[in-house]
């Protein structure tokens, strides 16, 4: 029941993950993963968007892209836009990307605006599912969820995700041997959201949970 190439000698560990013991039922009926598309790589970095997946064990459920004004971010609370960075956009040849980085202000949010859209995604599926635990999905807990909390308290805005709410997907690819790609991409954003959900699917599933 343990994920075997964490296994030394084909020792099994005297344990199982509790996930083993109470199968499916300890998931929620609905979870989240959110990606950004930001202009640097900290915690203060101009956001261009927020997309956010529902999704639960049988596949993704739905999917929203929420585009940010990021000058409006830069002018409000100096937050960062990076040279290197915006090279990357520039030079990047992906259609979605360039479509992120160009769309016309008019159809961005301000980040309070659009942090209360995240939000609200959020509450309507679990409310939908019927489910009160709220589980969000990043590629690793320190960029995605750092950015979003200080972004939200720049703005005086309830992100309505706590610090006990987020589940990393680094440390399920460690324990399952999921390839989840690179980590070094400039935008700090290998995965789509959907991708990210795909690969939370398939390591859960790896863990044998029936």
């Amino acid at each position: 029941m343990f994920p075997p190439h964490l296994i030394e000698d084909g020792k099994q560990p005297p344990f199982q993950f509790p996930v083993l013991k109470f199968g499916r039922s300890r998931f929620p009926k609905v979870m989240f993963a959110v990606t950004l598309d930001t202009l640097a790589l900290s915690s203060f970095a101009a956001v261009a968007a927020i997309t956010v997946t529902a999704f639960n064990l049988e596949g993704v459920i739905d999917t929203r892209t929420i585009l940010l004004d990021y000058d409006q971010q830069q002018r409000d609370f100096g937050r960062e836009i990076n040279a290197q960075t915006l090279r990357f956009w520039l030079e990047d040849a992906s259609a979605s990307r360039r479509f992120i980085l160009t769309e016309q202000i008019g159809n961005r949010l301000i980040a309070d605006d659009a942090i209360s859209v995240l939000a609200d995604f959020i509450a309507d599926h679990k409310s939908r599912a019927k489910e009160t635990r709220t589980v969000v999905w990043t590629k690793g807990i320190k960029l995605e969820a750092s950015i979003l909390e200080q972004l939200a308290a720049d703005y005086d805005t309830d992100l309505g995700i706590t610090y006990q709410d987020w589940a990393d997907l680094r440390t399920l690819a460690l324990l399952t041997g999921v390839t989840i790609g690179r980590f070094d991409g400039t935008d700090g954003a290998p995965l789509t959201a959907p991708e990210q959900a795909l690969k939370v699917i398939e390591g859960l599933q790896k863990l044998n949970l029936d």
